[in-house]
């Protein structure tokens, strides 16, 4: 059962359909430290969105990254896709 939870927030959430299931196998997962207030902010952004806080955090990076580009070329990583 995959259930979010976010005390101060009030913020709990059960995704229905997602037991059993993997999670996506070509993402890599890393610590990310953040501030309590940082943290706050996002877990709020993310329930107004109806996103997870992992979610949310990936889609933000993804719209910059996509702004970046248009404004300065693709970023070369070397990694094909």
């Amino acid at each position: 059962m995959n259930v979010y939870i976010f005390p101060d927030l009030g913020y709990h959430k059960f995704i229905p359909g997602m037991e059993g299931r993997s999670m996506a196998t070509n993402k890599r997962v890393f610590t990310l430290r953040l501030s309590d207030e940082v943290f706050d902010k996002i877990g709020f952004l993310a329930t107004k969105e109806h996103r997870s806080m992992t979610n949310y955090i990936e889609y933000v990076l993804m719209q910059h990254l996509e702004q970046i580009e248009e404004e300065h070329g693709e970023i070369e990583t070397g990694q094909t896709e």
